[in-house]
């Protein structure tokens, strides 16, 4: 027997299901992390930029030089710096340079004088430290200039560390490694440039490596191979050639009439060579005494070349006793004016000597 409000329980009714469990969201790290870096790229270059790229000076149109004495260290030169107003901040300079990986950048500046832009930034005065100082100092090495007036050159020369004075010549031959005592002739004519601090050894030493290399050229190219017998006998005749003209186009002429004399075994009778060998006794005037005066460099009272160079020869004479004009000339005598004139005979030249030299001496 049924009753009215009974129902006969579905399928459904009899099995029910289990609500589903909600789906958990995977954390987004991977995205906030790329992000994070991305900033921190940002971030890092920005202030580089901002930090190394700006100006350091106050006035972008005033250029200042920096003076850096031997010893100081990157920490004072940056102090210097703030203190004449060209930074803000010395100690946050250095922070930075830890900041951004390169805390070693100012070790090892060297001293000197560093002229400093309006336009230049932080990052390009490290570069300019690094560089190294201005070469603000010159030292002019005159032709045929003997080493008792290299020293007085030296000794007159600024910021430069003096230490050759007190040696000998001989030490001085010994410093440069040269092969003789005497170093008289070794030091190359021309201008150098140097920064303050430097020695005096280290100058001359670059002086002693170009003239080495001059006179090899000019041994090597050397075109006459009958009266010289090294490269020193060539330096010693270059020595005399540009003592005894200042001409350019004379002196392959007075190298003619030396090769010409020592192929005849001829005395050169060269005034230079003996008013060298009088040293400190010479009177500013050559007197006949003197000519007769026997010292080894006297090439009067001696045949051949004198006992060594008379002082450093000039490229250009180098270059011309080397290389000396083809012609039969045997003498020569000044005209006054810088010039020569030359000679095949002794009455020629004996001629020329009372127009340029007695004529002189005529009321």
């Amino acid at each position: 027997m049924s009753h009215p409000d009974s129902t006969t329980p579905s399928t459904l009714d009899d099995h029910p299901t289990t609500p589903a469990a909600p789906l958990k969201r995977r954390p987004r790290w991977g995205a906030w992390g790329a992000i994070l870096v991305c900033a921190a790229v940002f971030v890092y270059g920005l202030g580089k930029h901002l930090w190394f790229e700006a100006l350091i000076h106050k006035e972008a149109d005033a250029p200042y030089t920096l003076s850096v004495n031997k010893g100081e260290t990157g920490s004072h030169i940056l102090e210097t710096l703030q203190h004449d107003g060209h930074l803000v901040d010395a100690r946050l300079f250095r922070l930075l340079l830890k900041v951004y990986g390169n805390p070693q950048a100012l070790n090892g500046i060297q001293p000197g004088r560093y002229r400093l832009d309006g336009d230049l930034t932080r990052e390009g005065l490290l570069t300019l430290l690094k560089k190294g100082p201005l070469a603000d100092n010159v030292f002019r090495i005159p032709d045929a200039v003997t080493v008792a007036q290299l020293r007085t050159l030296i000794e007159a020369a600024p910021e430069m560390e003096k230490t050759l004075l007190g040696l000998s010549d001989e030490d001085w031959a010994k410093a440069f490694n040269l092969p003789v005592t005497n170093p008289e002739g070794f030091f190359a004519p021309d201008t150098y440039h140097y920064r303050p601090g430097i020695t005096d050894k280290r100058l001359l030493a670059m002086a002693v490596d170009r003239q080495k290399a001059r006179l090899d050229a000019a041994w090597t190219a050397r075109t006459r191979t009958d009266t010289l017998t090294s490269p020193y006998e060539l330096l010693i005749l270059a020595s005399v050639i540009d003592r005894e003209t200042g001409t350019e186009n004379d002196r392959p002429l007075v190298s003619a009439v030396f090769h010409n004399r020592l192929a005849l075994k001829m005395p050169l009778q060269s005034d230079p060579t003996v008013v060298y060998g009088l040293g400190s006794d010479f009177t500013g005037r050559l007197r006949k005494r003197d000519l007769q005066f026997d010292t080894p460099f006297n090439t009067y009272t001696r045949r051949g070349l004198p006992a060594g160079p008379i002082g450093s020869p000039s490229e250009k004479a180098l270059m011309a006793a080397a290389h000396p004009e083809t012609s039969p000339y045997l003498y020569f005598v000044a005209r006054g004016d810088g010039s020569s004139q030359f000679s095949k005979t002794l009455k020629d030249h004996n001629r020329a000597v009372d127009t340029y030299i007695r004529g002189k001496k005529a009321p």
